[in-house]
């Protein structure tokens, strides 16, 4: 009786327990824990376009569910704090974040170096507007977002929008019904920097 009492119960406490796991490493940016419990728990409840906010050295970003991945490995895994690191020793550095998300790298990029300039591309409509909606909650950053696709050509591209997973859209020639604006990296560099 007991362990088909567990087997029961299991699959009600494995995703409470990866989601209080989530919360427990994400601590330090939490603004609000229990909205922040529901948004791991259970993210349909708040809404697929529910903006979760979180707060790192007094700047603001908001994140959706789809955006966790990219909050979790920039923000909390440190994936890129490597190259982070070297913006703390220069005095006004440049920093072109090329396929943005939401700005997550670009915050991090600000939490080393407030000095820094900052320029992040994002071809996605719906990610670009939570990333101006993060650069205007952070007014005084010196930062500059740009709907584009960083491509080999200037002009359009297929894009292929995954709207359930932010990370995972990416650029497609053969997509011709859903394009994006998309600029020549050399050619951002002299037109904006």
């Amino acid at each position: 009786m007991t362990s088909l009492f567990m087997k029961a119960k299991i699959p009600f406490i494995s995703p409470v327990y990866d989601s209080l796991k989530q919360l427990w490493a994400a601590r330090e940016i939490v603004v609000n824990p229990v909205l922040t419990y529901i948004f791991f728990l259970k993210p349909s409840i708040l809404g697929r376009d529910f903006l979760c906010r979180f707060k790192l050295k007094e700047m603001n970003i908001s994140a959706r569910s789809v955006d966790w991945l990219g909050i979790n490995e920039v923000m909390i895994d440190g994936e890129y704090d490597s190259v982070l690191c070297v913006l703390k020793e220069l005095e006004h550095p440049v920093v072109c974040d090329l396929g943005a998300n939401i700005g997550a790298f670009s915050i991090q990029a600000f939490s080393h170096n407030r000095t820094a300039k900052v320029y992040a591309l994002e071809p996605s409509l719906s990610t670009w507007q939570v990333l101006k909606k993060n650069q205007q909650e952070n007014p005084a950053l010196n930062w500059r977002i740009y709907r584009y696709a960083v491509w080999n050509r200037s002009g359009e591209v297929g894009f292929d929008d995954n709207p359930n997973a932010s990370t995972t859209s990416h650029l497609n020639q053969t997509i011709i019904d859903n394009t994006v604006p998309s600029i020549r990296l050399k050619e951002f560099i002299h037109q904006f920097v």
